[in-house]
């Protein structure tokens, strides 16, 4: 009978607070059994990341490195260890990083925005009265004001 090892990751990546333009190294470290091929992928907001000049994840010290930090790299960073088919077996670790001086994290700006733009300028534009013929700005009431 073949007993696997759980893939289990033993080194977390850990939240960051950077200056824009800084450079950031994300740790991550994982066992699994050792007669599997482990793996590791990286997310950042649950969309896996191509790599890049910028981006690069430097393989044997299991470190992601961000160069030359900018808000969009603002973000939730999740390590993914695995090993593939036909012993599957994974465990995942996320870290935030934020850059210092920014004022909303992008969940919220893109919840709160969403969740505002959809819920209140219909509600905005709907409370408003036109009689037959007229144009805006003449005669408009808002619902409000009635």
């Amino acid at each position: 009978m073949f007993f696997s090892d759980k893939t289990e990751i033993i080194v977390p990546p850990k939240d960051k607070k950077v200056d824009k333009g800084s450079r950031i190294d994300l740790r991550c470290e994982a066992i699994a059994d050792k007669r599997l091929e482990l793996k590791y992928q990286w997310k950042m907001d649950n969309a896996i990341i191509k790599y890049s000049n910028k981006i690069q994840w430097l393989e044997g010290e299991n470190v992601l490195t961000i160069d030359d930090i900018t808000v969009d790299d603002a973000g939730i960073y999740t390590c993914v260890a695995y090993t593939p088919s036909p012993k599957e077996s994974s465990d995942e670790a996320s870290a935030s990083v934020d850059i210092a001086g920014k004022v909303y994290p992008r969940e919220f700006k893109t919840t709160y925005l969403t969740e505002h733009y959809n819920n209140l300028v219909p509600r905005a534009f709907s409370s408003f009265k036109m009689a037959v013929g007229e144009t805006p700005g003449q005669g408009c009431q808002s619902g409000s004001e009635s």
